[in-house]
């Protein structure tokens, strides 16, 4: 179980990771 947990807290920090380098993205090209 705590593996389970852990990967999915890696997920969702990688999901939050790639929100945060996409609104750059978007940033950068406005």
């Amino acid at each position: 179980a705590p593996r389970k947990v852990s990967v999915h807290r890696i997920e969702v920090y990688e999901a939050i990771q790639r929100e945060k380098e996409g609104k750059r993205a978007a940033g950068e090209k406005q």
